[in-house]
């Protein structure tokens, strides 16, 4: 019976220092990820944050997470009414219809990423819709008239 409460103490030790090891990672080392290519098939379906449609090509994803802390960016192009219905399901909300986009609706911030996201280029955006936004809340904008399809939700 000793030999194996000391087993079990072990197991038990071990587990205490794992989880706190884990804690002290999370905490103290932010984890960024940026893909640095084009991504495609099964690489874009594994990296990306959200679920993609078929239809989805030239896949981009940025990911920062720092203990509580994340924020998640993916762009991807398609036909715009592949990206307009994506958006929909993203965020739950009805795209209205397209228009111009002015200066504050385009404009996103990389807080995370020292050199920006040149990808997530949603100042470039002329016609356009925005969807959702918020903290924690996902924040899409398609461009209507390139078919391009940005995400983005922070905490």
């Amino acid at each position: 019976m000793a030999m194996r409460s000391s087993a079990v103490g072990k197991i038990i030790t071990v587990l205490i220092i794992g989880a706190f090891v884990l804690f002290c990672w999370s905490v103290f080392f932010p984890h960024r990820y940026e893909s640095t290519e084009v991504l495609s098939g099964e690489e874009a379906v594994n990296r990306s944050p959200i679920a993609l449609p078929d239809a989805a090509s030239n896949v981009r994803v940025a990911t920062y997470t720092h203990w509580v802390a994340y924020s998640q960016y993916v762009r991807f192009e398609a036909p715009t009414p592949v990206c307009l219905a994506h958006a929909k399901a993203m965020t739950g909300q009805e795209p209205p219809a397209p228009k111009a986009l002015d200066e504050d609706e385009r404009r996103c911030f990389h807080l995370y990423f020292a050199d920006g996201l040149p990808w997530f280029d949603t100042a470039h955006i002329r016609n356009g819709v925005v969807l959702g936004g918020g903290p924690s809340v996902p924040k899409v904008w398609v461009d209507t008239d390139r078919g391009i399809f940005y995400y983005q939700i922070t905490d």
